[in-house]
């Protein structure tokens, strides 16, 4: 956010906040918030790079499309397990999970 509108919504009473002070997490339950929205990125990125359905996805996985798009969504339903199962069916490295995980 550029400076004049950070000025502007702090004028107004608007307090600048991230994810974790926001809802007061831990600091564990922050970096699980952060390693799912980094997987389901991840996903979405590597099915798009390839050029592939969600359906096509779910039937490399053994799933259903609803279920891939709710991983590319991070809906808390899905398992950090299958988003893993999905980003390898999509080719990815362990080197490239790594690396979304860490930024």
């Amino acid at each position: 956010m550029d400076e004049p509108t950070k000025a502007r919504l702090a004028a107004a009473g608007f307090v600048e906040t991230n994810v974790q002070e926001l809802f007061c997490l831990t600091p564990e339950e922050n970096e699980l918030v952060e390693t799912r929205v980094a997987l389901s990125h991840l996903i979405k990125q590597l099915r798009q790079e390839v050029h592939i359905s969600q359906v096509a996805v779910a039937k490399k996985v053994g799933s259903d499309q609803s279920r891939i798009a709710r991983a590319e969504k991070n809906d808390p339903t899905v398992s950090i397990d299958l988003m893993l199962r999905v980003a390898y069916a999509l080719g990815a490295s362990r080197q490239q999970v790594g690396y979304a995980l860490t930024g």
